[in-house]
């Protein structure tokens, strides 16, 4: 089992290909700390780009494991923008 940090999940976003290489041998046994994928939203949300980060975070967690528990999504919701709604930015 890996435990990402906020780093090495923007560098695979970002598509560093040592990086992206040694994720997608393993991506399967990657995990995201509840903090960091708050920080991930934070960053999505004080960029110029939203959408296209959002997308882009989104695409990035449909290749780790489907057990993210709930509170891991709610714990990072204070991120989000006020007008935002968790259902539109959970992750698939």
């Amino acid at each position: 089992m890996y435990l990402l940090d906020t780093n090495i999940c923007i560098a695979i976003i970002k598509g560093n290909e040592n990086v992206v290489s040694h994720f997608h041998k393993k991506h399967e046994s990657c995990y995201l700390a509840t903090l960091v994928l708050a920080e991930l939203y934070k960053g999505v949300y004080c960029s110029s780009k939203v959408e296209r980060n959002l997308d882009n975070l989104q695409r990035f967690a449909s290749l780790l494991p489907k057990n993210v528990p709930p509170l891991t999504l709610g714990l990072s919701m204070p991120y989000l923008p006020n007008n935002s709604s968790r259902e539109s930015h959970e992750l698939k």
